[in-house]
């Protein structure tokens, strides 16, 4: 008897490639997407699309000071949105979150929406 978890390695192998593709495509187009969001609703934020990667790295020090300081909690607790604290990477990672673009086009939109409503009103 064979484990789960090797008839669906397997099957990915033999089958997921065209998946595969489906969701680069897609991270690649909610990369761009989430440079325009940010340009528009958060121009004091700044992103660079980094390759091969679905996690967007975001620079928020140039945010206004509650925001700058700790961007993680300011955005989980008053947008409710959850991001990964760039502190947790190391040196550096101070004042820095990590947005997952593995998502579908609303969840990301409303996410920079809500994250901009946070800080201007």
């Amino acid at each position: 008897m064979q484990h789960v978890s090797v008839i669906a390695h397997v099957a990915a192998l033999d089958h997921g490639e065209e998946w595969l593709d489906a969701v680069l495509a897609g991270v690649e187009r909610n990369a761009h997407l989430l440079t325009d969001l940010l340009a528009e609703h958060l121009p004091h934020v700044r992103y660079r699309p980094g390759e091969a990667t679905y996690l967007a790295w975001l620079d928020g020090r140039d945010l206004p000071g509650d925001v700058a300081r700790d961007p993680r909690a300011w955005f989980l607790e008053r947008a409710g949105v959850a991001l990964e604290d760039g502190r947790r990477f190391g040196p550096g990672g101070e004042g820095h979150v990590r947005l997952n673009l593995a998502t579908n086009v609303g969840v990301l939109t409303e996410a920079v929406g809500r994250m901009a409503a946070s800080i201007t009103g």
